[in-house]
């Protein structure tokens, strides 16, 4: 499994995933703006718990790129994809203890049934998976996320083409060749380790980041100007190509 997802970080997948992460991150900028407008029209401030901002964005952005489905988690804050993933990241006691025991133990919890995740939260998730599966198999649909991949792999194992390293990622772009047994389920299980590992680490990223932007004013002010000069450089159009020249931007993230 490991070679057939490590041609999702590539440069070039990346890049048409770029696409994807952008039409979230435009929906989360008309969020903002809308709240503006109201801020406005009410003559007053209306408070926001950043956080819980961050993680509906960041809920979107995985919907979105690994499981292949469009929410719109702060237009709609109790869809049924965000509540799940609130219920999939929310660690109670004995929650925690079905965690560490799958990590320590898999044969005996194999053996007894023990699950880290509730039968209702699995048949939710791999249902999406299923569904979406099913109607691009049908209509013919092609998508540029984690689940078409998985699903192209189903027809063909990757292999790494000789000489041909990704120049920003140093990692090889690859080929099909060998067909590969992946079943819904798998797909499914790696979709959800991608859930798992982005919900709440990038929304905590984010959150860190706009408190400290908000305690230094300069770092905040530097930055801005780097974002307006990027946006009026590509017409008010970001490309991926102009992320990446964003060097204070990366400066700041490393910082946190």
């Amino acid at each position: 499994m490991r070679s057939i997802l490590s041609p999702c970080f590539t440069s070039s997948k990346m890049k048409a995933m770029f696409k994807l992460m952008l039409d979230c991150a435009e929906r989360f900028t008309e969020y903002f703006q809308s709240l503006s407008v109201a801020e406005q029209t009410e003559n007053q401030a209306i408070p926001q718990e950043m956080k819980e901002t961050f993680t509906r964005y960041a809920t979107d952005v995985v919907a979105s790129t690994a499981f292949g489905v469009e929410v719109d988690s702060l237009n709609e804050p109790n869809n049924s994809f965000y509540l799940m993933g609130r219920r999939v990241t929310s660690f109670g006691f004995w929650k925690a203890m079905r965690f560490f025991m799958n990590i320590l133990l898999p044969k005996v919890c194999a053996i007894f049934r023990i699950r880290f995740l509730d039968d209702e939260t699995m048949s939710f998730f791999i249902g999406v998976v299923e569904e979406t599966i099913k109607v691009r198999e049908e209509k013919g649909i092609v998508r540029p996320d984690m689940i078409h991949l998985m699903m192209e792999a189903r027809k063909g194992k990757p292999k790494v083409e000789e000489g041909a390293a990704d120049d920003e990622t140093s990692i090889s772009h690859v080929d099909v060749k060998t067909p590969v047994n992946i079943t819904n389920m798998d797909i499914a299980a790696q979709a959800m380790i991608f859930f798992f590992g982005g919900f709440e680490t990038s929304s905590n990223l984010m959150s860190f980041l706009a408190y400290e932007l908000a305690a230094d004013s300069d770092v905040q002010s530097k930055l801005r100007t780097e974002i307006e000069d990027t946006w009026n450089e590509c017409n008010g159009k970001l490309t991926y190509e102009a992320l990446l020249k964003m060097k204070y931007l990366d400066m700041v993230i490393s910082g946190i």
